[in-house]
């Protein structure tokens, strides 16, 4: 199945979409868990201490942009990032995937822009931090990397 791993032109791009895929896997299901706490408030299994408040940060005021919570933009956007790194990575000789891995960098830099600004507003005007936010904040940040690194290689 995964034969064309050991081909050596596609190595690279074909290694960085697997790491895409798993760590968007485990985006989908924090950001789904934020997406089930919007609707159950509370529900958030997270301590709260002077700093960390998991629900002070998801229920806030900065919660929504343009009326769209921003866990289903979250949840919207793993999604994404999965699929469409998975069907590159299934279909890797057919055309109509070619420009797949630059949506999955598009994708994941607008994802990583969003929590850059959403972990500014933890830290410097909620003065308090969601563990499940900055963990989808350094799973995007690193899948950003990972594909850049990918595109200026030119792999």
């Amino acid at each position: 199945m995964f034969e064309f791993l050991t081909q050596r032109r596609i190595h690279s791009e074909a290694n960085i979409l697997l790491f895409t895929v798993i760590l968007s896997f485990l985006g989908i299901f924090i950001a789904g868990y934020l997406v089930y706490d919007h609707y159950y408030p509370g529900s958030l299994a997270c301590p709260e201490d002077a700093i960390i408040d998991c629900g002070e940060v998801t229920q806030g005021e900065y919660n929504n942009i343009f009326g769209i919570p921003l866990a289903h933009l979250g949840l919207i956007g793993m999604v994404l990032v999965f699929l469409f790194a998975a069907l590159r990575l299934k279909h890797w000789n057919r055309d109509y995937t070619e420009n797949f891995f630059v949506i999955v960098l598009i994708l994941s830099f607008l994802g990583a822009l969003l929590c850059w600004y959403l972990t500014y507003l933890e830290l410097f005007v909620i003065h308090k931090i969601c563990i499940y936010c900055i963990t989808e904040f350094v799973l995007i940040t690193i899948i950003f990397g990972a594909c850049l690194y990918g595109f200026i290689k030119g792999e």
